[in-house]
């Protein structure tokens, strides 16, 4: 056994401070998360919290394959971790570091095949020393980490059993629900093996949330011809509440990144669940692992792609109005005029500018297998989307799309595939609902105009319908644009943009 002891040499507290606040949620859910994600990035098959209220402890412990020397000192080190961006759900070491906001010491086991120790860590004014035994372990008795929070006085009093249990749900739920953690092994090499989250020994699980489901549907994200997101689609049936939130999940490895609408607003919203595990989107995660990085291109392939399977099934159960094919004469004007203000300007021009897409036509000895109606265009990235499934297209049957996922490629098209120029540009429709605050929303495609909100009926009694509409389109696509770019967007922004496409719609009068 030898012992050393060690501390940051940095104002530990302001970075903890600033770690904490990377994240949308308290430091005690946050640590939690991390410590689980840490495990499952680990390949551990078994994840065990405790809550030791007695003792005023909480205690993540896991079978996975510990940490070696280097990891265990980058474990310690704000200023190292052993992990990239894109090859793991978890941070190195984020989860301890939290910890120290709210606890006396975080004590630290771990166990790998060459090396094994533990560690003391707490905060000290502005400093946080720790003390390293190596080849030894107080509690600790096989392959895996075992983090133990002392919990302050403060802290002591935030967790419950209750809690701790919301928080797996709605963070970990696919490897909780029955039916989505039978295909993980089937799906993700890492899972091969199986995962099972406890809590207090007792296996955390629920039954196949799918078999509560009505208007089922599986559904597939193919990019260059490879199966790279697999999921379904439903509306909640059961008696009892929904065991997480509403939404569909974005998951990578089993953890929710985010729950989205993919922009759209069907009616009944809070019935509408599903889930879509997409691992290759782990290198648009952020750091946090709580979002996707808006404006990453391996993001933004995939949104589009999902979002029109999720709007085809919408309209197919008759949870959304079905978007025209075509502008109506009373907006085709609009449209016009519209689109040629924002090709004036650069910061919004993308929604006016044309796009390629591909059609299929008759070739020789061959058959139409699809028009250009419904297939999205191809997105300008590292990834084109050469390989959308056509209308009416039969989907594999769903063992083998589970087994095809990441690795086998699309089935073939029997028509000829060319490239086609369509006119792209900002669509307009309306709808009359009396359940949204919105004026109007915009979904990357079409402004829907509100016809119910207040505005609206006042703009048509004083006849100022048309300068509604701009607004609606102009304040709808700054919006989409600020939430779908890297850096934070600022009110200066909003009001120049809003200012330029005013100046330019009073021009063309």
């Amino acid at each position: 056994m030898s012992t050393f002891s060690s501390k940051s040499g940095v104002n530990v507290r302001r970075l903890v401070q600033n770690i904490q606040d990377q994240y949308d949620f308290a430091p005690q859910i946050a640590t939690l998360l991390e410590l689980v994600a840490n495990a499952l990035d680990a390949r551990a098959t078994r994840i065990n919290l405790t809550y030791d209220a007695e003792n005023a402890r909480v205690i993540v412990e896991d079978d996975g394959h510990g940490m070696n020397e280097t990891q265990f000192k980058n474990y310690h080190d704000f200023a190292a971790s052993s992990k990239r961006r894109g090859t793991g759900i978890g941070f190195a070491g984020q989860g301890a570091k939290l910890a120290l906001n709210f606890c006396t010491h975080v004590v630290t086991e771990t166990s790998s095949q060459d090396w094994r120790g533990y560690s003391d860590w707490h905060l000290k004014g502005d400093d946080a020393p720790y003390r390293v035994v190596e080849h030894e372990l107080p509690s600790l008795d096989h392959h895996g980490t075992k983090v133990i929070l002392y919990l302050g006085h403060e802290s002591k009093h935030f967790y419950s059993r209750k809690l701790i249990q919301r928080w797996m749900f709605e963070h970990f739920y696919p490897l909780i629900d029955r039916g989505i953690r039978k295909q993980y092994p089937e799906i993700i090499a890492r899972y091969a093996n199986g995962v099972t989250l406890l809590l207090d020994n007792k296996p955390l699980l629920e039954s196949a949330l799918e078999n509560k489901l009505a208007h089922f549907q599986e559904m597939t994200v193919r990019v260059s011809r490879e199966t790279k997101a697999f999921g379904w689609f439903g509306v909640y049936t059961g008696a009892d509440d929904p065991p997480i939130p509403p939404g569909i999940m974005l998951c990578t490895y089993g953890k929710v990144i985010e729950r989205s609408y993919f922009k759209k607003e069907p009616r009944d919203k809070e019935q509408i669940f599903g889930w879509i595990e997409a691992p290759y989107l782990i290198e648009a995660v952020t750091t946090d692992k709580g979002r996707f990085i808006k404006g990453n291109p391996r993001w933004e392939t995939f949104f589009r792609r999902a979002q029109n399977e999720f709007t085809l099934w919408l309209e197919k159960n008759k949870l959304i109005e079905r978007a025209p094919r075509k502008s109506t004469a009373q907006f085709a004007t609009a449209e016009r005029e519209i689109n040629s203000i924002l090709r004036s300007m650069p910061e919004l021009s993308m929604f006016a500018s044309h796009a390629r897409q591909d059609a299929a036509v008759i070739g020789p000895g061959q058959d139409l297998v699809a028009s250009g109606d419904r297939l999205p265009p191809k997105l300008v990235s590292a990834e084109q989307e050469d390989d959308a499934p056509t209308p009416g297209e039969a989907a594999p049957p769903s063992q083998e799309k589970h087994n095809a996922l990441l690795s086998t490629l699309g089935e073939a098209m029997t028509g000829e595939i060319r490239p086609r120029v369509i006119r792209g540009g900002v669509h307009i429709s309306e709808e009359a609902r009396d359940d949204k605050s919105e004026e109007s929303w915009f979904d990357g495609t079409t402004v829907v105009v509100n016809l119910a909100h207040p505005a609206y009926r006042k703009a048509a009694q004083s006849n100022n319908l048309n300068y509604h509409l701009f607004k609606c389109v102009c304040l709808s696509v700054i919006e989409f644009t600020m939430e779908n770019q890297q850096q934070e967007p600022n009110w200066r922004q909003v009001l120049d943009l809003q200012r330029k496409f005013f100046a330019l719609w009073g021009e063309r009068l």
